[in-house]
């Protein structure tokens, strides 16, 4: 008998995913570990390893499909051997090395096949195909992850012959259709609610002659990736739960600035950039204001032994929080190694999930975009962010003189059920004092 291989859920918020390619063809001989395809998850894309060995007999998704987790993508058994003729979902998909529930039936009900973006289950396959209608005009279905149901199709029918039976005058329809409107919303004053001319007219007055367009042609739609998704909900749910409050420092970065460019130019083969020396000072704050290292929980507040410090990095795909971890024991140097391996594997979607979770605080910087001033929202479960602007030459006050110092300002966003106020204040003062003077760092 042949073995499935389950498109698995790589995370508690992972739904599905997009197969971004295979390793394997029908076919080709398959052993134990060997890559079988990548999937986009809602953090990364991640190779997905086989559990069996034999033959891959079927693929049942070619790349770019998006599939619910659970789903059968591929079949693996002896050569000759008949492949599972669908893909439904036979359970549902563990977490990884997670251990199933014995005796957990399938859910055969929310069973689904998919077709390119379609979700559909196989009865409402079957009646859409015995009925004639293309799912892909269906829309969302009611079911679990907007699965189409058979009641979904039907529903459909039901409204495609509703607007058939709808009367519309002559006149009114070549005005409707001349202007690119729907019907839809328009109350017919005509016998038996026909929609007149006169109807339209009103219509057209009222909505400002543009509310009813379809300008559907003119939109350029792009499919919401998994990634994307997922920094929704998140960014969501951290404005929407999470008590924000900002704190902003002006800071001189002129000391800074020199003691870059120093070691720099004199270590040309062991550059450091300031990311990485703002993660090491910000580490060794974090480490003298434990408060601002942890976070919130129903259990209580979490205080973290480590300062593991997330960069955000954009990407193609949208923005992802690559982790430095054990910042405050590592050197600048090492940090500087490790996260430039970190930034080069992300933006060619090359990090594990590991790297992606664990961090005690993220740090967001758009420095190099001239922003002078900007506050970030707070990585849940962390309870603070600090947004990093560029550095600008600003005219200060120097005892009785007027000078040009090169100013960069930090926001911190913190949270209220974490972080006081006052330690905020005291945590950026200390970011502030090592970095206008870097031998503070020492002690």
């Amino acid at each position: 008998m042949s073995n499935t291989v389950l498109l698995p859920k790589l995370g508690l918020t992972m739904e599905h995913g997009v197969i971004m390619g295979w390793s394997k063809k029908e076919g080709d001989a398959v052993i134990k570990g060997d890559v079988l395809f990548q999937v986009e998850s809602d953090k990364a894309v991640v190779d997905v390893e086989s559990d069996y060995e034999g033959i891959l007999l079927k693929r049942y998704y070619k790349e770019g499909d998006d599939v619910p987790c659970g789903t059968i993508v591929a079949a693996i058994g002896e050569k000759g051997e008949a492949p599972p003729e669908d893909s439904s979902p036979v359970a549902e998909a563990p977490l990884p090395d997670a251990v199933p529930q014995a005796g957990k039936k399938a859910k055969t009900e929310a069973a689904t096949r998919i077709t390119g973006k379609v979700i559909a289950s196989p009865r409402a396959r079957r009646f859409a195909a015995k009925e004639g209608v293309d799912l892909g005009l269906v829309g969302r279905g009611s079911g679990d992850n907007g699965r189409i149901k058979e009641k979904d199709v039907q529903a459909f029918i039901d409204g495609a012959r509703d607007t058939e039976r709808r009367k519309i005058s002559p006149v009114a329809k070549n005005i409707l259709e001349a202007e690119k409107i729907s019907s839809a919303g328009i109350k017919g004053t005509g016998p038996e609610g026909r929609i007149m001319k006169r109807d339209v007219l009103a219509s057209l007055e009222k909505m400002g002659d543009g509310n009813l367009r379809d300008e559907s042609a003119e939109v350029n739609v792009i499919p919401i990736s998994p990634m994307r998704e997922t920094i929704a909900k998140r960014l969501s749910i951290s404005k929407g739960t999470i008590p924000h409050y900002y704190i902003t420092i002006a800071v001189d970065m002129s000391n800074f600035i020199e003691a870059r460019k120093t070691w720099n130019e004199g270590n040309p083969e062991k550059k450091v950039s300031m990311n990485s020396m703002l993660m090491k000072v910000v580490a060794l704050a974090l480490k003298k204001h434990p408060m601002v290292n942890a976070s919130w929980s129903n259990e209580g507040l979490k205080l973290f032994p480590r300062a593991n410090i997330a960069l955000a990095v954009s990407t193609e795909k949208g923005l992802v929080t690559p982790v430095v971890r054990n910042c405050d024991q590592k050197t600048v140097l090492e940090i500087e190694e490790t996260l430039a391996d970190l930034i080069g594997r992300a933006r060619t979607n090359q990090l594990k999930l590991e790297e992606f979770s664990g961090s005690t605080c993220t740090i967001s910087n758009l420095g190099m975009y001239d922003v002078e001033e900007f506050s970030a929202i707070i990585n849940p479960p962390e309870a603070s962010i600090l947004a990093i602007a560029s550095i600008v030459n600003t005219p200060v006050a120097q005892g009785q003189v007027v000078v040009v110092r090169p100013i960069m300002k930090i926001t911190m966003s913190a949270d209220h059920r974490v972080v006081d106020g006052a330690t905020s204040a005291e945590f950026l003062r200390d970011v502030k004092k090592m970095l206008e003077y870097p031998f503070f760092a020492l002690f």
